[in-house]
């Protein structure tokens, strides 16, 4: 008689037992003993590689989880990088409102700019639509004004 190791938990076995007295693990019969101790160091191979294969799954799941809701943020708070365009219409009637405003080319492009980035064009002109019809620029847009600002130390 000789003594295997349990796939499963590993305890020393007799290679004629049927399962393990350790953890009940069914041990395949086999006539070969070199068959039966291949079997079971392929078996704990085989777990090792099953769970490493499973770690790298949860890796690389959670870096696309973490990966989309960054991009995320980045487009809901407009710092994607993507600008929308306006027609030039639209973008020539915002500068003569800013400069008419105080603003100065400088000043009015940097906030068209952060404008463009955080909205789509839909979105400016609904805003635009409630200006013209007397209501109060958005703060977000004041904000936009003041950081336009302090970068040209103004």
């Amino acid at each position: 008689m000789a003594l295997i190791s349990c796939p499963e938990c590993g305890k020393h076995i007799s290679d004629k037992a049927e399962k393990c007295v350790g953890c009940g693990f069914q041990i395949h019969k086999n006539h070969n003993h070199s068959q039966i101790v291949y079997h079971t160091e392929n078996h704990q191979a085989g777990k090792a590689n099953d769970s490493q294969g499973s770690s790298l799954l949860l890796w690389i799941v959670g870096v696309l989880i973490v990966g989309f809701a960054f991009v995320f943020f980045l487009y809901k708070t407009g710092n994607l990088g993507i600008k929308h365009d306006y027609p030039a219409s639209v973008t020539q009637n915002f500068m003569n409102m800013c400069a008419t405003n105080g603003g100065n080319q400088e000043i009015c492009s940097c906030v068209l700019d952060k404008i463009q980035r955080k909205y789509t064009f839909e979105e400016f002109t609904v805003i635009e639509a409630k200006m013209s019809l007397g209501q109060q620029m958005p703060d977000e847009f004041l904000g936009f004004v003041a950081e336009c600002k302090q970068r040209k130390n103004y």
